[in-house]
């Protein structure tokens, strides 16, 4: 029994020839290639859009939090995981655990600032 599939592959190579089916090839691989890039992209894209509102609902919820007379300082070690740098992690890890609020104030509007740009 002959495979259908090589039949026509065969009389396909013989009509068109051999370079018409490595365009088509070529065309297939960067097509596939383009689809995953796009789709890698887009999930990234998605990633970091995440990101972006859990950061920011954190830093105005801490901003809500600040604003109250009975200030919970153990909701603002949520905002270190946002820091950028070691030595802003140490700052505001110290500032949270002097209970500086003018501070902390500061350094969250100043992010929320950061953030809406």
């Amino acid at each position: 029994m002959v495979n259908i599939n090589s039949e026509v592959i065969v009389e396909r190579i013989q009509k068109d020839g051999v370079n018409t089916i490595i365009i088509a090839a070529v065309i297939a691989i960067l097509s596939w290639i383009f689809n995953m890039y796009h789709k890698s992209a887009n999930k990234y894209r998605d990633q970091k859009d995440q990101q972006f509102r859990e950061a920011r609902a954190t830093f105005e919820s801490a901003l809500k939090q600040i604003n109250k007379d009975d200030t919970d300082f153990n909701e603002f070690y949520d905002l270190l995981k946002y820091t950028k740098t070691t030595d802003e992690y140490y700052q505001l890890d110290q500032l949270i655990n002097d209970k500086n609020e003018v501070e902390i104030k500061k350094y969250i509007t100043g992010r929320i600032f950061e953030l809406n740009d």
